[in-house]
């Protein structure tokens, strides 16, 4: 690393403020709650489904991506050309400029 990389390094972990400051210059965002519900409430009957719908939905469409990502690596492997060569075989090489 160069001294002037360093410094910089330096300069912006050893900072007070939090790393978006020293990059960014801005404060990262907080989490406010707007609606305090007390631990007493319960959701409605339809927002719990709707919620509950959602959720199986993202379980669902994951499970498709995993489906998916191990269909694609079978299929990758299969073509997949590995071919063991033997001392006395003949090959040709294609050498080209990069």
């Amino acid at each position: 690393m160069s001294t002037i990389s360093t410094k910089a390094f330096n300069s912006v972990c050893s900072t007070p403020y939090p790393q978006s400051y020293s990059i960014h210059s801005y404060e990262p965002r907080k989490l406010v709650d707007h609606l305090s519900m007390s631990p007493h409430s319960k959701m409605s009957d339809s927002a719990e489904s709707f919620a509950y719908r959602i959720h199986n939905l993202h379980v669902e469409i994951i499970k498709q991506i995993q489906a998916n990502n191990e269909q694609y690596k079978f299929r990758v492997a299969l073509h997949k050309y590995h071919d063991a060569l033997n001392i006395e075989d003949y090959f040709m090489i294609q050498i080209r400029p990069e």
